[in-house]
């Protein structure tokens, strides 16, 4: 622009239609359109600098979304995966236990089957007359706390008294249900059963535990020999679900590692049965 208005300036001067003052005007307007020229073009070089910084910012933006969606889309996979993996582990958890508490329930018809026949096949004998107890030892029955009274069935079972220990225990069950040494009383009832090798009442007692003191301490116990009464009972599908139970419901206990090395023992027995 500047190259096409300096010739006019020279001929209007040539031809005495403008004066100095008029070029040096015209001059300095050129100079400023050309400063202005300057700014645009720069200004839209910013733009288009910052058009394309940011065009790699929305690029970034778009990849890193994507990059969310795909975490997100593999989180919601895996949590559904996982909610899968758990509800197939509980009913087939319902499953075992329903089986159990079938073969439990199988054990007490048995039960009541045997003693219904031999109730049937013997004629019931007369009340016994009892003589009386005298006073004085009644009123020592009377003054014997749960405590002391608990304490002698354990050292009776521990004596190897196994016959009198579990009568003292029943005993002791029917006064104090639910006593502070009621679970232990009928944990130990089982372990009568257990020595006894009646295998099916000692399910049945230790059963009570797990149902009537699900609290106790006992219970792992309880759980444990009901496996090994089954083991003896040569119900060994019985016996290792159980073992998986204590395992599962107590793994750090010593009952646990009881657990895990029965069912290893009896692995081992299956193996060399098969060679």
């Amino acid at each position: 622009m500047k190259s096409f208005l300096l010739p006019i300036s020279i001929i209007l001067l040539t031809l005495g239609c403008a004066t100095t003052g008029d070029v040096t005007k015209l001059n300095n307007e050129v100079l400023n359109m050309e400063r202005k020229q300057k700014e645009i073009e720069n200004s839209l070089s910013d733009i288009r600098k910052n058009q394309a910084e940011l065009g790699v910012k929305i690029d970034t933006l778009q990849s890193d979304i994507q990059t969310l969606i795909g975490r997100f889309e593999e989180g919601r996979y895996q949590t559904e995966k996982s909610l899968r993996d758990v509800t197939s582990v509980k009913e087939n958890y319902s499953l075992q236990i329903k089986e159990i508490e079938n073969r439990l329930n199988n054990i007490k018809n048995r039960l009541n089957s045997i003693e219904i026949s031999i109730s049937g096949a013997q004629p019931s004998a007369p009340p016994e007359t009892k003589p009386s107890s005298p006073p004085e030892v009644k009123e020592k029955e009377k003054e014997k706390s749960p405590e002391d009274a608990y304490k002698e069935a354990y050292a009776t079972f521990k004596h190897g008294e196994i016959g009198i220990a579990k009568d003292m225990f029943k005993r002791f069950i029917k006064a104090y249900p639910k006593g502070e040494y009621s679970d232990n009383a009928q944990y130990w009832l089982g372990e009568c059963y257990f020595a006894e090798k009646d295998y099916e009442n000692a399910i049945l007692a230790f059963e009570d535990i797990i149902k009537k003191f699900p609290k106790s301490e006992k219970v792992p116990s309880a759980m444990l020999k009901q496996g090994y009464s089954f083991y003896e009972l040569r119900d060994k599908a019985s016996g290792k679900l159980l073992m998986e139970r204590v395992i599962e419901k107590y793994p750090k206990s010593e009952e646990a590692s009881l657990a895990k090395k029965r069912i290893k023992e009896e692995a081992s027995k299956s193996t060399k049965k098969k060679k």
